[in-house]
């Protein structure tokens, strides 16, 4: 085919729309691939944040149970039902002669 020819105005056109169709699918292929990104790191910024949340909660929650431990354990260190338990251990009592009377008040 030459310049003079009647198809070359047609495929410089199709050559020309096929240039253009394939920039604008880059263009939106490279928009696409953006815009995925951004909202994988809008993704795992919310799951850092709900990541710290749950973090604190389970911390608060923790604190909480070793305070109430702490509690139970001052509340049994101060009890005389304790110190007379282990009296009576002392003086030789055996769990089969009034020992374990005494465990099943502590």
């Amino acid at each position: 085919m030459t310049e003079s020819s009647p198809t070359a105005p047609r495929t410089r056109v199709w050559a020309r729309a096929t240039l253009a169709l394939t920039l604008l699918l880059a263009g939106y292929i490279g928009y696409l691939l953006v815009e995925t990104y951004h909202a994988q790191a809008e993704r795992q910024d919310q799951a850092r944040v709900t990541y710290e949340r749950e973090t604190l909660s389970l911390a608060s929650i923790l604190g909480h149970a070793i305070r109430d431990a702490e509690a139970q354990l001052d509340d049994l260190a101060r009890s005389s039902m304790v110190r007379v338990y282990f009296a009576n251990r002392d003086r030789g009592m055996t769990l089969e002669y009034g020992l374990r009377a005494n465990l099943i008040d502590i």
